[in-house]
């Protein structure tokens, strides 16, 4: 329930009148954050289109003073692949391997991450 927690913001993703998954940023820091991404059974052929569509709504946010983020990393497990090569293809950077970054509670240890960053130079906005 990573979603629920304090300081988090959770968007819901819609095609349409049609619910495709959800996002949630949390960890903000200066004008970055950290971005977490569920797609549903029925996004899943069009979810790299969708992440695309997302970094770039997130990144194009503004107030009066400017850009509210200039910066969007995701940390996802080694072993699942399929969440880190969708970030790279909707249009993220992989930035490498951080050792024992994060922790899998059903293995009782930490696990190597795949960190990837995406900024509007990266999606060329």
């Amino acid at each position: 329930a990573l979603i629920l927690r304090e300081g988090t913001i959770p968007f819901l993703l819609m095609d349409g009148k049609v619910p495709v998954g959800f996002i949630w940023l949390d960890m903000f820091g200066a004008k970055s954050c950290f971005g977490h991404a569920v797609f549903f059974k029925n996004a899943w052929g069009s979810a790299r289109l969708y992440g695309k569509q997302t970094f770039r709504q997130i990144l194009s946010y503004r107030d009066s003073r400017g850009y509210l983020f200039d910066c969007i990393m995701g940390l996802m497990p080694v072993a699942n692949r399929l969440a880190w090569k969708c970030a790279i293809a909707s249009g993220a950077s992989k930035v490498g391997v951080i050792q024992n970054a994060l922790f899998d509670a059903d293995r009782e240890e930490s696990v190597d991450a795949v960190l990837t960053v995406v900024t509007r130079e990266i999606l060329e906005m």
